[in-house]
């Protein structure tokens, strides 16, 4: 099972009104899309579900394939299986996002801070998913998380290659919160757990878990955007 997250803070000064914004809705959307944002209760909210979607299955699709694809985001079709309307009482929405032949299961949710996207690929049952995929949304500036200690404490727990894919507290933030949750879904000492990247461009980039210097069982994705961070794992086989 390949996994994808994005995270959008719907608190920042961009974010509200893009709905209107209708260059940007060309370029991103399909027209079948931009109907569904226009007609939603809260275009805004239906438009960053759907962006967080496709963030998501780029991610997904990434690693699927073995490297990015040219990301233009209206070839990753969206469709939701809920209406488009706002559901106060779950606060979840599922759906999928196609890319050419492949097909990503996504689920999306939301409040009135962030709206947060995981994604997977794999025939798998939902039993066999539910177990496998771990994910959490967290405050970057939770008060006694993992990842709340000062930089250079944080930068100390990782290794030198990890550190070489790290471009911003954020990113640091992410990666020690998602070795601890790792290492604690397989129960063992997280000094074993690394998140590490493969050379090149940034965002071109997927991380990877290596465990005692080898390439994990465990795919993972990771996001962050203002005052969130996001990690998704999937373990490739029932941890017991």
């Amino acid at each position: 099972m390949i996994v994808g997250n994005d995270v959008v803070d719907l608190t920042d000064a961009r974010v509200p009104g893009k709905a209107s914004d209708e260059r940007f809705l060309e370029r991103i959307f399909t027209e079948e899309e931009r109907v569904a944002i226009g007609a939603a209760h809260d275009p805004d909210l239906e438009l960053w579900q759907s962006w967080a979607a496709k963030e998501t299955a780029y991610k997904a699709v990434s690693k699927l394939r073995g490297s990015p694809p040219t990301f233009t985001h209206h070839t990753f079709v969206v469709s939701w299986s809920q209406p488009n309307e706002r559901n106060d009482a779950t606060k979840l929405r599922a759906g999928s996002v196609q890319f050419e032949s492949t097909i990503i299961g996504v689920e999306a949710t939301w409040d009135r801070q962030t709206v947060y996207v995981v994604g997977w690929v794999g025939d798998i049952t939902p039993e066999a998913r539910d177990d496998r995929l771990k994910s959490r949304l967290a405050r970057l500036d939770e008060p006694g998380a993992t990842w709340s200690a000062p930089r250079t404490e944080l930068e100390a727990r990782l290794t030198r290659r990890e550190l070489e894919a790290v471009h911003s507290g954020a990113s640091l933030a992410v990666r020690i919160g998602a070795r601890a949750a790792i290492a604690e879904a397989l129960a063992i000492d997280g000094h074993r757990v690394e998140i590490v990247c493969a050379p090149g461009k940034p965002g071109r980039r997927p991380p990877a878990v290596w465990l005692d210097g080898e390439p994990a069982p465990v795919d993972v994705s990771l996001s962050h955007d203002g005052d969130w961070i996001a990690w998704a794992f999937a373990l490739q086989r029932a941890h017991t």
